[in-house]
């Protein structure tokens, strides 16, 4: 077989696309997209002392009261107005723990209704568990506790819920 390039296909080709070249140039100048307005609202919604929703329980933000565990959160509010500086202070605030050996103030340690240690995984920031020794810092905005059932399969099968 004998294959032989045609002397007018390139050209044509190379005609056509500087012919549709200027028109497409118009339509981009005149495509103009509708300006949108951006709104942002806080994910966590708290009036003062009591917070509207959690999210340590269900992984997700739902309303305390259409939550199936057991949440208590301590809020900005009382953080702030507190002047909490560790999680040994914010836990105050939450009945049923109390500080246990901090190793000289060096760890965060709890008693959770009789039960717990310095490393017994129930420490989570943000839904991962912490390995680090203070979990508190300037950038903390809230304190959700899960309590009750539900805690020992976030925690390292602590018995203490």
């Amino acid at each position: 077989m004998n294959f032989t390039r045609s002397c007018l296909g390139s050209p044509c080709a190379v005609l056509l696309t500087l012919c549709l070249l200027p028109a497409s140039q118009p339509l981009a100048q005149e495509l103009q997209l509708p300006s949108q307005e951006v709104v942002a609202r806080p994910t966590q919604e708290d009036d003062g002392y009591q917070a509207r929703r959690a999210s340590s329980a269900s992984k997700s933000s739902v309303e305390l009261r259409d939550e199936a565990q057991s949440v208590l959160v301590v809020t900005p509010q009382t953080l702030e107005d507190f002047q909490v500086k560790s999680l040994d202070d914010a836990m105050k605030f939450v009945s049923g723990i109390t500080q246990s050996n901090t190793l000289a103030g060096t760890q965060d340690g709890f008693i959770k209704r009789g039960f717990g240690s310095n490393a017994d995984g129930s420490i989570l920031r943000d839904g991962i568990r912490s390995s680090l020794s203070r979990n508190f810092s300037a950038t903390t905005e809230r304190v959700e506790v899960l309590k009750g059932p539900p805690h020992c399969c976030m925690a390292h099968w602590s018995r203490a819920a």
